[in-house]
């Protein structure tokens, strides 16, 4: 008998996956159909609740565990519209992207006129600040992905042209950004 019933269940699981994918909203629109008493998907807006506790709840358990809890918070960085909770700068639920407006045109609503130098770093001119900025918060000072001494390792890996110059500046424990802008210069390779 509860083989019967284990064999139903794998028959259900292989045609929902089979008529509907791999999609789990659609195979979660489907479950509810042919199930009774099948849980419905939440509004979106108990989603952002439940998304906001989780994430502070988490945020107060990553404090209370760390060993040294004060110097953690003091490294990491977050952006002020998130921490104001004024989520509506930068999304709308309205449109198709869920933002006000295209990724790589979002941040010059607030950062207007950031540009001030003849050379633009690449990722700047295209407005992809996200390729090292995080937009809700880091654990790394400014936003950044990863710390700020191997970011630019991530494009970066081509031969230096004064390779035995940044090798020497590497052991005297310079970094990239004591020498070199990463938005925007006057010069060429944005002293």
């Amino acid at each position: 008998m509860a083989s019967k019933a284990l064999l139903s269940v794998i028959f259900v699981a292989m045609i929902t996956v089979l008529l509907v994918g791999c999609d789990p909203v659609a195979r979660h629109k489907f479950k509810t159909a042919l199930l009774d008493g099948y849980p419905s998907l939440p509004a979106p807006d108990e989603y952002f609740a439940h998304y906001s506790e989780q994430l502070a709840l988490l945020q107060k358990q990553a404090e209370e565990n760390s060993v040294d809890a004060e110097t953690q918070v003091s490294k990491r960085s977050v952006h002020s519209p998130y921490e104001e909770k004024a989520c509506s700068d930068c999304h709308d639920k309205q449109k198709n992207i869920g933002l006000v407006l295209p990724k790589n045109q979002l941040c010059g609503m607030c950062h207007q006129d950031f540009v001030q130098g003849k050379v633009v770093h690449g990722p700047v001119a295209i407005g992809a600040c996200l390729a090292c900025h995080l937009p809700h918060s880091s654990e790394h000072p400014s936003l950044l992905k990863q710390p700020v001494n191997i970011i630019c390792n991530d494009c970066h890996t081509e031969g230096r042209l004064a390779e035995r110059l940044h090798n020497t500046a590497n052991t005297r424990g310079l970094i990239c950004v004591d020498c070199h802008d990463p938005h925007f210069s006057n010069s060429r390779y944005f002293l």
